[in-house]
């Protein structure tokens, strides 16, 4: 109930315009490494690998507001847990190499699916699949709804990559995370999660 609260309050705060982005210092693979730690429990109580991903030229340091990353990231691997039985979730993080600026985190999962007809409305708040969804799973259908807004509210958005029932989906979150002067002021900054074993979820270059 109080997440469901928390939900409803954020959406209303967006919608408000009472919510701003406040730009600082963060480590993207530190992000993503805690978020991976916080969400292995859920993971392991169903017996589904967590793997975090991460690709080539992924700044250290870069200007964002990390406590909304972490929110989006949480949002879409708590779904993609919850909708996957058997199989994996993975989360890739890279740097668009032909869009300047473009950091993006792609949440992959073996899960459900989603039929052309559930995408197409999934973005909406207080909607979900389909009733049926609703049922089994519960929810509110508020995560994705305030995700989306809050990747629109850094300069970038948020979308189904792929989908196909019974075989899984690929969300795709991005923002616009400025670099150019963030490369040579990071090297100091080593990541907590470096050993995947120490934080029970897979680590992959």
């Amino acid at each position: 109930m109080i997440a469901i609260i928390n939900d409803i309050l954020d959406l209303s705060k967006i919608e408000a315009g009472k919510i701003e982005v406040e730009l600082c210092l963060y480590a993207p693979l530190d992000i993503a490494n805690e978020v991976c730690s916080l969400m292995q429990v859920r993971a392991d109580a169903k017996n589904i690998q967590l793997i975090l991903e991460i690709k080539e030229a992924v700044p250290n340091q870069v200007l964002m507001d990390g406590p909304r990353v972490r929110q989006i990231l949480i949002n879409l691997i708590g779904n993609a847990i919850k909708f996957t039985e058997v199989g994996s979730v993975r989360l890739i993080v890279r740097l668009n190499g032909s869009t300047p600026n473009r950091l993006e985190f792609e949440v992959v999962d073996t899960g459900i699916g989603l039929t052309l007809h559930q995408q197409e409305r999934l973005f909406q708040p207080f909607t979900q699949a389909d009733s049926s969804v609703s049922r089994k799973f519960g929810g509110t259908g508020l995560g994705l709804a305030i995700s989306k807004r809050l990747a629109e509210m850094m300069g970038g958005g948020l979308s189904i990559l792929r989908s196909e029932p019974n075989v899984g989906t690929s969300f795709e979150a991005w923002i616009v995370a400025q670099t150019s002067q963030m490369s040579q002021t990071s090297q100091t900054s080593r990541h907590q999660g470096d050993d995947a074993s120490s934080v029970g979820h897979s680590r992959q270059k």
